[in-house]
């Protein structure tokens, strides 16, 4: 998930690299200022199944010792 999220800056980052005039139409645009969300969003949720996952573990550990009593 997260290096999918890197791609637009890379892209950007690539084009900033290989084409002279991309710079001042980037710039013009905008596209340096970003706030990557994509970013954000793929630690957020990366972070969330992390906690998430271990607690999923230990009630299925519950409602299992629960059914065989």
């Amino acid at each position: 998930m997260v290096p999918a999220a890197m791609l637009p800056d890379l892209l950007i980052a690539l084009q900033r690299w290989f084409s002279p005039e991309a710079p001042s139409l980037l710039d013009a645009d905008n596209a340096s200022s970003a706030v990557p969300f994509p970013l954000v969003a793929a630690l957020v949720t990366t972070f969330a199944c992390h906690v998430i996952n271990p607690a999923r573990g230990k009630r299925s550990k519950l409602g299992s010792s629960a059914n065989t009593a």
